[in-house]
């Protein structure tokens, strides 16, 4: 389990009492994939607002754990945002706790068990949406990168404690029309800021060269520009994209591979204000 996993799950133990089976909003689902050949039951968390109507239109946001990772991590820790900001969270479990980049423990079609929990959010669950955002953490944060590359799910993302890489870019041949948040540690020793290959064995743009890819990718038509935050960190924002994409760095300049949630005052808070939520 890595650093971050660890000091992440002892940060919503200590700061919550809330769990997935005390939580009366909170339910798991099962889905069935063939992985290897093998029907695989697969799993996930769906955590409803207080007073949730079936006939209302809710924004969905799905979290995607790293590597290591529990989907039960997430529900204490986002009660309070699902509730305030009325949004439908959603929490997969990876094969084998882990999501497949190529060089994972998990050999499962990631990008189909997430079309799956869409299906059974319309079909089964009988959810109505129309703006479905993901955040991903680490390995994560690599799965919501091919999510955002390969389909075209999502009308935002986040990803923390991660980078574009060459086997990403080289499987898609994708326009992007995705907003895109990128969060780092500056000094992150897992995902290095500066990039390069890594025990997991992928090979990382830098934090710089991956946002500038998203903004080629996005079609933006000026450089960069950077500015410092109240709370001592730096932004990079292109500010001329089409179809009013935003596409974004935030460097965290005291972190490692783990963000934490005070960050530019509260971490939660500013993905939300991203997804305009």
């Amino acid at each position: 389990m890595s650093k971050f996993i660890f000091l992440l799950i002892c940060v919503l133990v200590f700061n919550s009492a809330i769990n997935a089976k005390e939580n009366l909003n909170v339910k798991e689902i099962s889905i069935s994939q063939n992985i290897a050949g093998v029907s695989t039951e697969r799993k996930f968390l769906m955590h409803l607002p207080t007073n949730f109507d079936f006939e209302d239109v809710y924004p969905v946001i799905f979290f995607l754990h790293g590597r290591g990772g529990k989907m039960e991590q997430f529900p204490g820790i986002l009660h309070k945002f699902v509730n305030s900001h009325k949004f439908i969270g959603i929490y997969p479990q990876g094969y084998l706790n882990s999501w497949n980049l190529g060089k994972e423990p998990s050999k499962a079609n990631d990008i189909h068990f997430v079309e799956a929990i869409l299906d059974n959010l319309k079909k089964v669950q009988k959810i109505k949406s129309n703006d479905y955002f993901a955040v991903g953490f680490s390995n994560g944060g690599g799965l919501v990168n091919k999510l955002a590359l390969e389909t075209n799910i999502f009308n935002s993302v986040a990803v923390l404690v991660s980078q574009l890489t060459n086997e990403l870019l080289n499987n898609s041949n994708a326009i992007n029309k995705t907003s895109v948040l990128q969060i780092n540690g500056l000094r992150d020793k897992i995902v290095p800021f500066r990039g390069g290959k890594t025990k997991m064995g992928h090979k990382f743009f830098s934090a710089l060269d991956s946002i500038e890819h998203w903004a080629k990718l996005s079609k933006c038509k000026e450089h960069q520009i950077q500015f410092d935050t109240a709370f001592g960190n730096k932004i990079y924002k292109f500010p001329r994209c089409p179809k009013l994409l935003n596409i974004t760095l935030l460097e965290v300049k005291k972190s490692g591979h783990f963000i934490p949630p005070n960050t530019e005052g509260n971490l939660f808070k500013f993905i939300l204000n991203f997804f305009f939520l």
